[in-house]
């Protein structure tokens, strides 16, 4: 009974040190070491520090955490898009700004580009009131280290002046969309870089709109809707290989047939087949982010926290925002009023905030999905545990902390069979699927 005892309170010992490590990890780590990534922003540039620069760097900042911790077996190309909305007045305010830096060469290099490669800009008028700026970071590398991609794309963007510009505007809605992958098909290329748009041969007009989207998974039937698509006189740049390229150009015939943004979104989806995890931004939606997942051979989490969403594809994605999530449910089928239906869409909605009421949810035939505070779950992982420390990868940190996850898996699971002179270890299905 003593040594129960003992046990017990070097387990309640090693809990509380456990908690006082977690929280110094939060100071320096996700506090200090992040206040630290943000002001390099500012650094090359000596832009003003407003609260819409603040603001604008420490989502970017989050975003780009996230898809370094995604990368945890290197990939080969990563992206991330901003899309800013702003009234006529305040955007005719930032133009004018370019003329008098005498920058705006640059921007008409950057918008001319018939294919959205790295520091790609698009700019859209909505509506009679509005315009949006979308701005585009890419790289591609076949061969490469863990963390070179992030710290491309954050030197670029540190040294953006366009950018440093635009965010001292006072902007209306503000989404960042990011993607890291290993290719499955197309090239290795800023071309087949995601995200991808929904341009075309010959560069079309600024009324097409923008639409800037992501995939995880495959569309296996690419090769069938290209061929519909190119039937009609549509030409896909020669330049772009991957699958992907055929969701934004599927939602966008939609919408010409007449359909606003989130029925064409829906209808775009559910041609597709295959499993498939997909993400998209658009000027056609300010301030939305729109998801959709199908199968299972992909995932999508939405971390909830108190004043934003934060969707990834992993709740490593997510964790050092917010230890609260919601997943899409793609494998599940249901019969509905229209039959039977599978895949899940969610649209994220940046300003009510909240819970889940910022989230519209429904199935791929369009039957809604009622979410409450029952479907949001908690994950216990932390950013610590995840963390790369300085391993080269992550393999060789699973392989060296191996031995402590075995040991922390059978803590306080083990029982002293009295009088038998050795030790009974029950481990439950939650602990050991």
């Amino acid at each position: 009974e003593f040594r129960r005892v003992l046990f017990r309170s070097l387990k309640a010992m090693s809990d509380r040190i456990e908690k006082l490590q977690d929280t110094a990890w939060c100071i320096t780590k996700e506090l200090i070491d992040n206040v630290k990534k943000v002001k390099k922003f500012f650094n090359s540039n000596q832009i003003p520090v407003t609260h819409n620069s603040v603001e604008v760097f420490k989502n970017i900042n989050a975003v780009l955490n996230s898809i370094d911790r995604l990368e945890v077996r290197g990939r080969d190309s990563a992206g991330i898009s901003l899309l800013f909305t702003f009234e006529k007045g305040e955007y005719q305010n930032f133009y004018n700004s370019l003329e008098k830096a005498d920058m705006k060469k640059e921007l008409d290099k950057r918008l001319n580009q018939e294919v959205l490669v790295n520091k790609g800009i698009s700019i859209s008028k909505t509506g009679s009131k509005a315009f949006c700026i979308a701005m585009m970071y890419k790289v591609a590398a076949e061969i490469g280290s863990l963390g070179d991609n992030i710290s491309f794309l954050r030197n670029q963007i540190q040294n953006d002046r366009i950018l440093h510009k635009l965010i001292n505007f006072n902007f209306m809605f503000h989404t960042v969309s990011s993607h890291t992958r290993w290719a499955s098909m197309g090239a290795i290329t800023e071309f087949n870089c995601h995200p991808v748009d929904n341009k075309t041969q010959p560069a079309t007009s600024d009324k097409q709109g923008i639409i800037h989207v992501s995939l995880n998974g495959d569309i296996d039937n690419f090769q069938e809707l290209k061929a519909v698509y190119e039937s009609d006189g549509n030409t896909i740049p020669k330049e772009i290989t991957t699958d992907t390229k055929i969701i934004p150009l599927t939602i966008h015939s939609y919408v010409k047939q007449g359909n606003d943004i989130q029925e064409a979104f829906r209808m775009a989806v559910s041609d597709f087949k295959g499993s498939h995890a997909i993400s998209m931004h658009t000027d056609m939606a300010p301030g939305k982010l729109f998801l959709a997942q199908k199968g299972s051979g992909q995932a999508l989490f939405v971390g909830i926290a108190d004043d934003h969403y934060m969707p990834a594809s992993e709740v490593y994605g997510f964790v050092e925002e917010t230890c609260s999530y919601i997943k899409l449910n793609g494998e599940k089928t249901v019969q509905s009023e229209k039959g039977k239906t599978q895949g899940q869409i969610f649209i994220l909605n940046q300003n009510p905030t909240g819970g889940t009421h910022g989230i519209k949810a429904m199935f791929y035939d369009g039957t809604p999905i009622q979410l409450s505070r029952s479907d949001i779950s908690r994950t216990q992982i932390t950013s610590r545990d995840i963390d790369r420390s300085n391993f080269p990868h992550y393999f060789l940190k699973e392989i060296s902390e191996a031995p402590d996850s075995v040991r922390k898996t059978l803590g306080n699971r083990w029982n002293i069979k009295e009088h038998e002179n050795r030790y009974s270890l029950r481990l439950d299905e939650k602990t050991f699927p």
